[in-house]
């Protein structure tokens, strides 16, 4: 028992100090404004659409109700690193399918290296 309680306390600041810091947390409604790009193409993958989401937040200021803000994803810039940092994460694929075929509230946490996607509410 004494040697679980070492290795917890141990491995577990170890794993999160490798994750790294949270460079943003946020829960977003995915509604069917976000599937759809700025020319009305319908859009396929999981990184599409949580880019739009953020566009559709930012630049276009057009958030849905239950949106929250974040301080990372107001530059262009930094929506399109976005698609390549959730590459690096974790997505379920029972959230997987959800965001792309459905309306989902999801939360969102951004780090320096990925982005990991949690499903809320299908």
């Amino acid at each position: 028992m004494r040697l679980l309680i070492v290795v917890l306390v141990v491995l577990v600041p170890m794993a999160a100090h490798a994750q790294g810091r949270v460079l943003a947390d946020y829960t977003a409604r995915l509604s069917a404004q976000d599937h759809v790009n700025s020319r009305g193409d319908r859009l396929n993958t999981v990184g599409a659409i949580l880019r739009q989401d953020r566009a559709n937040y930012h630049r276009f200021d057009q958030p849905d109700a239950e949106d929250e803000g974040d301080d990372l994803f107001h530059d262009q810039h930094e929506r399109g690193r976005f698609e390549r940092l959730l590459s690096r994460g974790i997505i379920r694929p029972d959230t997987r399918r959800a965001i792309i075929n459905g309306t989902p509230l999801v939360r969102v946490i951004v780090y320096a290296t990925r982005a990991n996607v949690e499903l809320i509410e299908p």
